[in-house]
């Protein structure tokens, strides 16, 4: 696929102010936060990328403005108070105004256990990173949100069928939980609550897990053929997502969970 960040907007987001949270890479290439902030920058948003590595942010917000996009980098740990609010804070419109959150942080965790095996430290740290920062980040943002304000969390598939790694399967669904409640205690404002679930997206997170080339080509086959579509889904289609939900276009949808994966979650099974 074409890099879609290259292509002519159409300003469907001209004039709004948005942070997304993860917009680094943790390898180089296109990760789904790095992506997401190249596609909303197109769109005429200005972006804030945090990441907790600067220097992922920072290319980023490069290739936006080498693309004649606005956007600046902030440094970050998404799991401190102080950090997030300070973070806002720089990414707010000259009113004070943020437009749009997209949450965009997690880790996969290195034991595959279940209930009676996984390490109690490992369980909590993983809890931390992938829930924590999605209360945190709408704690201050959302004061600062108009109605039409719209905030997008990143779940996992993980979330909706069984999986290998308990903790990160739970914490990816208390995500969803999380998206139903907050869009509901906020819509009367007009604030849009909606997530994303990403499929076996190929990803440079993907791919750096993977060392031997041979072992990463076969399981990049079987992953593209596990889907109902028997086509390889990248960091560009979970963006695209991601933008349909903090566009206009989706107005009036808020509360719900859309599935990005080729149709895997729902494939037959002998």
């Amino acid at each position: 696929m074409t890099d879609p960040s290259t292509r002519p907007g159409h300003d469907r987001l001209a004039g709004r102010y948005a942070i997304v949270v993860g917009g680094g890479s943790s390898a180089p290439g296109i990760g789904n936060g790095r992506a997401t902030s190249l596609l909303l920058a197109r769109e005429g948003a200005f972006v804030t990328v945090v990441d907790r590595d600067p220097s992922a942010a920072e290319e980023t917000v490069a290739m936006i403005r080498a693309s004649g996009g606005g956007a600046a980098a902030v440094g970050a740990d998404a799991t401190d108070d102080l950090g997030c609010r300070a973070a806002v804070e720089r990414a707010a419109g000259p009113t004070g105004q943020i437009d749009v959150l997209v949450n965009n942080v997690g880790v996969i965790g290195e034991q595959a256990a279940s209930a009676v095996d996984v390490d109690l430290a490992e369980w909590d740290a993983t809890m931390r990173t992938n829930i924590r920062p999605y209360l945190l980040f709408p704690r201050h943002v959302i004061p600062r949100m108009s109605a039409g304000g719209a905030i997008v969390n990143v779940s996992s598939a993980a979330a909706i069928r069984g999986v290998e790694r308990l903790q990160y399967a739970t914490s990816k669904a208390a995500l969803l939980g999380m998206t139903i409640t907050m869009a509901a205690q906020h819509g009367p404002a007009g604030v849009r609550v909606n997530a994303v679930v990403p499929g076996a997206v190929w990803t440079p997170f993907v791919e750096r897990r993977i060392e031997d080339d041979t072992v990463r080509a076969e399981q990049r086959a079987r992953r593209r053929d596990r889907n109902m579509l028997r086509r390889e889904g990248t960091a560009w289609d979970v963006a695209h997502a991601i933008l349909f939900l903090v566009s206009d276009e989706a107005r009036w949808i808020t509360a719900q969970t859309l599935v990005v994966d080729g149709g895997e979650t729902n494939m037959l099974t002998s």
